[in-house]
């Protein structure tokens, strides 16, 4: 399987695109993963709720974009199901059973993502109830990929 993780903005911790690439090293006999990042609008601290809503529809608009047009789509966000690592290796497997071999994780800035975006996702996935800052999230996307994988094939992850 192919895997597209579509962040808004770019990642600025070396320590977090060093910890995606040692995954997307590893994930490399199971899927391949790329990274792709999108323009993330500049949103003033005192912008109104409805300047708001237009950064997060033309950061959603972008997201859509860089997302392979026919991928089942997950987008990232605090209002969608929780999973075990479990259900998300299920959910993976689910995908290609359903003959799907590309899939885009869809990450939205720190105001979260557009309504269009959540309309347009087969599946809407909540990591946590907890608060992540959104330049993590991939870290923790290709962590559980590699976990699921793991879990697909019956093989150990750690001890």
């Amino acid at each position: 399987m192919q895997f597209k993780i579509v962040t808004v903005g770019r990642m600025r911790k070396s320590y977090l695109r060093t910890g995606i690439a040692e995954y997307q090293k590893w994930l490399q006999p199971y899927a391949s993963v790329q990274l792709v990042d999108v323009a993330q609008e500049l949103v003033s601290p005192r912008a109104t709720p409805a300047q708001i809503t237009q950064a997060k529809l033309l950061e959603g608009e972008r997201l859509l974009r860089a997302s392979a047009g026919d991928a089942f789509v997950i987008a990232l966000d605090m209002g969608g199901k929780q999973l075990s690592s479990a259900g998300f290796a299920d959910l993976v497997q689910d995908i290609a059973r359903h003959g799907q071999t590309r899939a885009s994780f869809l990450i939205g800035g720190a105001d979260g993502l557009a309504p269009n975006v959540l309309q347009r996702a087969d599946f809407i996935w909540s990591l946590s109830k907890l608060t992540f800052p959104h330049e993590f999230v991939p870290l923790l996307v290709c962590e559980q990929l590699f976990r699921a994988f793991k879990i697909l094939r019956g093989e150990p992850y750690h001890r």
